[in-house]
């Protein structure tokens, strides 16, 4: 929680001008949820963060967002959607 604390108060000391795209995201995420929400939001972004870098192997590189091409919304959730109606299922024999 430190590092979520640090970050916020980081955050909220930028001058919106020079705020980075993450800083931005966290100010309008403080003024819409509140200090413990945003502090836990931070926190739980840090450890997916750290798990991801564990798992992979990888250093942290602030920047990678930049390479990665951007998938709509819709997209994302097309595809983590459980297929409700597969018409190749016959279903129970019987």
């Amino acid at each position: 929680m430190q590092g979520a604390r640090s970050t916020l108060q980081s955050a909220l000391r930028a001058e919106p001008a020079k705020a980075s795209r993450l800083q931005r995201g966290i100010v309008a995420l403080y003024s819409r949820k509140g200090y413990h929400k945003t502090l836990v939001a931070i926190a739980n972004k840090h450890a997916r963060i750290a798990w991801t870098l564990l798992a992979r192997g990888e250093n942290y590189d602030p920047n990678a967002w930049q390479r990665s091409a951007r998938i709509p919304r819709s997209v994302r959730l097309r595809f983590a959607r459980p297929q409700l109606h597969d018409h190749h299922h016959a279903g129970p024999s019987g």
